[in-house]
């Protein structure tokens, strides 16, 4: 059996993880590994560095996934983006390039469905409409994630190939509710200061699950496209 050309995919565990699970159920052949990732940068290093010792033995590529959010007009809630570098918000110098030919394979099996983008990540969550906008002015990028630069840097660090792809779940005109204090130091969301959080601002919440939704389907698509098997 061929190998693939991704050995792990690294998600966001929830519903991003399940999204891509769901993907992968309809692809046949050598498949990746998926593995669940906490939420945040710190957390991110932690979780890399352990299972870098107990699991990365012959690792050579590894694809994130997940969703992320837009910082420019342009990324509409449901588009698919594939980064080609991913900045640290912390330090406007500090930005790390994905694998050039891990990220040429993916847009052949992706083509039109997802755009090439830079991406910025931040170790909060971003809530306003003015911080987004400051974010945008601040670095050349059209998303922001929470895990890709500490990942990036973590992977590249041990010569691991990798690559990302994100679908947008909030447009940059969007506020959002504040889910920090249901984000726990380890980087697990806590369902109920989740529902609390969610409750306090209902029209805010209601559009970041419609959006959500919308990107978590996207994602379980997008994960069955780079798998597929080729037409003969």
């Amino acid at each position: 059996m061929a190998k693939t050309q991704v050995d792990v995919i690294l998600v966001p565990q929830g519903a991003e993880y399940r999204a891509v699970c769901r993907g992968l159920v309809a692809c046949v052949g050598a498949l990746p590994q998926v593995r669940a990732i906490p939420v945040g940068s710190e957390p991110v290093r932690r979780f890399l560095d352990q299972w870098h010792c107990t699991q990365g033995e012959g690792i050579e590529s590894v694809l994130l996934m997940g969703v992320c959010g837009s910082l420019v007009p342009q990324c509409q809630v449901g588009d698919g983006v594939l980064y080609q570098c991913c900045w640290a918000s912390l330090s406007r110098g500090r930005v790390r390039q994905s694998d050039r030919t891990l990220t040429e394979w993916i847009q052949t099996r992706l083509g039109a469905e997802v755009a090439l983008v830079s991406g910025v990540s931040c170790d909060r969550i971003i809530t306003t409409v003015a911080e987004k906008q400051q974010l945008a002015q601040q670095f050349p990028v059209a998303v922001v994630d929470m895990e890709g630069f500490t990942a990036f840097e973590c992977l590249q660090q041990w010569q691991i190939r990798a690559a990302m792809v994100r679908v947008v779940s909030d447009q940059v005109d969007q506020p959002l509710p504040d889910l920090s204090p249901a984000l726990s130091a380890s980087g697990q969301m806590q369902p109920v200061p989740l529902a609390l959080q969610l409750l306090r601002q209902p029209r805010r919440s209601l559009t970041l699950i419609q959006g959500s939704l919308r990107a978590l389907q996207k994602l379980q698509h997008l994960t069955a496209q780079i798998f597929r098997p080729l037409q003969e």
